[in-house]
This record gives C-alpha cells, structure tokens and sequence, in this order.
C-alpha cells in the first residue's frame, strides 16, 4: 500500500504595528516565523489515514515574549483488525486558542489545546438484512499548555443503522460518557444521551436532520442538566457551480467545538474561553452560500451562537456575524484571495458589547513547480465597551515555501 505524503517548509516575515493588542502601550515589531506543513493520505484495505499538521515557531524582534509555538492540525488513522467486524480508531487535534474570550486575542491570550482520542469500533449485523450496529469506545485526552484545565474522557456508544435505500438511512444512537477534570476544584460529570438521525443524498439536496435528548449527572451539589439536543445540516446544491448550506446544534458541554477545529481558514482565528471548565447549554446557526465563477470562487457567510454557563459563572455571550471571501485564479501561477469579516460579541453578564472587524488579503505567485511566494496584509480592529478592551493592529508579511516532497504544483 502507497502513502501519499507532501512537506512543504517555509518562513515568513511579518511586520505588526501591534503585536501585543493593544491600546494602551503597543508594540510594533518584526515577526519571524519558521514553518512546515505535513500532509499524509493512505487508503488501503487493513489502513486508512489522513492528516495535516503545521509546525511553526515565532520569534519577536522586541523580545516582547519567549519564542512561541504555533502548531494547528488533524491526524486520524483507522486499522481495520477484522475487516468489517472491528476496526481500531485513533486522532489528535491541536489548535490555538484563545485563554479568555473577552479578552484580545494577543499572544499573552493564546494557548495551544491538544486532543488525543483512540479506541475500538466492534461492527456487527442487526436484527434485519443490510441493518449494522456498531459499538464503539474511546478514551480522550485534552491537553492546555497553559490552563489548569485538562481531563480525561471515557466515552462509549452505540449506534443502530437502518438502512431505507441506497441515499438514505436512519440511525439510533445511545451514548454514555464519563468526563474527570484533573484540577480538584473542577466538579466532574457524566451523562447519558440518546438521538435519533436521518440522513439523505440527492443530486439536489443533502439533509442530516437529529434529534435527541441528554441527561448530565454532576459531582458534589451542582445541580444536574437535561435538555433537547440537536446537530442537523441541510445542502442545496443550486447548480454545479453553486450551494447554500444551512447548519443547527444545540448541546450542552464544558468546552466549544473551536477546540477541535485544526488548522484555521483563511483569515479564520479561534475565541474561545479555554480556562474555564464549566458546563454551557449553546445554540449555533450557520449558513454558507457559495459559488464558482469562471475563475473565481466567492463565500458569503453568517452565523448567530449563544452561550448559556450553569451555576454562577457570569461568562454568558451572544454573537452574531457574517464573512464574504473571494478568490480568483489571475494567471496560470497567480492566485488572490480577499476576506473581510465583521461580528459583534454580547457579553451579557458584563453588559458589555464589542464590534469586531478584520479584514485580509494574499496574493500566491507559484514561481517555480516547488516554490511558493506569498505577499499579504490583515486588519484587525476591536472597538469595545470596556476601557483597554479595544485595539487596532496593521499586518503586512512575505513569506516563502518550497516544497521537499509532494508532486510540487
């Protein structure tokens, strides 16, 4: 079996006119940043993988802080011990997050998350032909490298799938997990969850619709939680060339989905209150349009999230917001992409409300089949409710990859 692996390395320049986020005492500097990007693909009949991780470490001419990693990415692999009997799973996620959500996100705010899953999916038939139930187990490991806030998860479910035709089925799944925070003051919890799913393909729709119910046991006197879940996604493909998608969860949990993201988007960054482990009951809403034109492909995006935190924790929000992003071929070797994003955020139990706008551009010139030069600047500015809160902060960088091993472009 053939495993298709690429490593690009790189190192870009950048100039900030507000590298710490400031308003009150900013600094501006030069950022180096060595990088490298992996990427493994392999699908064979006892293995599949597939992964992309980039490395990266920035150094600040000011000395303004230590040498800081910048690592993002997904890895999973799949052994499949006895074809279609059992398979063996393991991930890890590593992402950058921000420490506290209301706060800028400067490095100072920022921490690496590491997520390690692993464990063994048992698959047999079911009470009807073409019916398969699947048991699975995972153990999971959450790593801060700066917070006081890692645990260890046992989580086991099951799912029974029937299938109604080639394009659609139905699946029923029962689930219990066991959630233990390494820091004692932390009041661990369980809960047992169970959902219903139906899911279809069309040439003109795609829908995946659940429903479910969870049930959160706490530790020591918090009060417990139960309530209606829900993770459902509709796709209509306009055309060839064209889609809208829409996009519903509600659940309730100690950490945000953004922990488990990787590597960004374009001109993406994840807020996210990484310090805390408190339960939150969130609802969020999505819908993406997009489409290619000759050239070019275009987004237009918007999303509402709300956060609701148990007990006394007055970290409640609302945000809302919406993104458009183009990018265009321009010559055979150059590429441009263009993003600009606006959200304001309610912090509710501060009264509080910040407007965010961040803007970004990059321009790809392929100046040889391994060599990659890229030119951009970003804008980001904050205007806050609270004193200190706000900033403004001016990128412009270069940077260069050559491709070591891949098929080059």
């Amino acid at each position: 079996w053939a495993v298709e692996t690429t490593l690009e390395v790189g190192y870009r320049l950048s100039h900030s006119d507000n590298s710490n986020r400031s308003s009150v005492d900013p600094i501006s500097e030069w950022i180096q940043e060595p990088n490298a990007t992996v990427t493994v693909n392999q699908e064979g009949p006892n293995i599949s993988a597939n992964g992309a991780y980039r490395f990266a470490r920035r150094f600040y001419e000011e000395n303004s802080r230590d040498e800081e990693p910048a690592h993002a990415g997904n890895a999973n692999l799949t052994w499949h011990a006895l074809p279609n009997r059992l398979d063996f799973v393991a991930a890890n996620t590593t992402t950058l997050n921000t420490i506290n959500s209301d706060r800028a996100s400067s490095p100072e705010n920022q921490q690496l998350t590491n997520t390690f899953s692993a464990g063994p999916t048992l698959l047999w038939r079911g009470f009807r032909p073409g019916d398969e139930t699947r048991l699975n187990y995972r153990y999971v490991r959450t790593i801060y490298d700066r917070t006081n806030t890692d645990s260890v998860r046992h989580s086991t479910s099951i799912d029974y799938i029937v299938p109604l035709s080639e394009s659609r089925s139905l699946t029923t799944t029962l689930q219990y997990e066991d959630i233990d925070f390494d820091n004692d003051l932390s009041p661990d919890y369980e809960f047992v969850s169970g959902m219903l799913r139906y899911t279809a393909s069309g040439d003109d729709l795609d829908i995946n619709v659940s429903a479910g119910y969870k049930y959160i046991d706490r530790a020591d006197d918090f009060d417990d939680l139960e309530g209606f879940i829900t993770d459902s996604s509709l796709t209509w493909k306009l055309s060839a060339l064209s889609s809208l998608s829409f996009t519903y969860r509600r659940d309730a949990d100690d950490r945000s989905t953004q922990t488990r993201r990787g590597i960004p988007e374009f001109g993406e960054e994840f807020r996210d209150s990484t310090d805390l482990n408190e339960l939150f009951v969130y609802n969020e809403f999505t819908t993406t349009y997009s489409r290619r034109f000759g050239r070019t492909n275009f987004s237009l995006s918007g999303f509402y999230r709300d956060r609701d935190y148990e007990e006394d924790i007055e970290s409640d929000e609302e945000s809302w917001g919406g993104a458009f992003m183009v990018s265009r071929e321009l010559t055979r070797s150059i590429s441009a992409r263009l993003r600009a994003a606006a959200n304001r955020i309610d912090f509710v139990d501060e009264n509080r409300e910040d407007d965010i706008y961040r803007y970004d551009f990059e321009l790809n010139w392929n100046a040889a089949r391994r060599l990659r030069v890229a030119l951009g600047t970003t804008y980001e500015d904050r205007e806050s409710d609270n004193l200190g809160a706000d900033y403004d902060e001016f990128v412009y960088y270069i940077g260069l990859y050559y491709m070591v091993l891949g098929p080059g472009r």
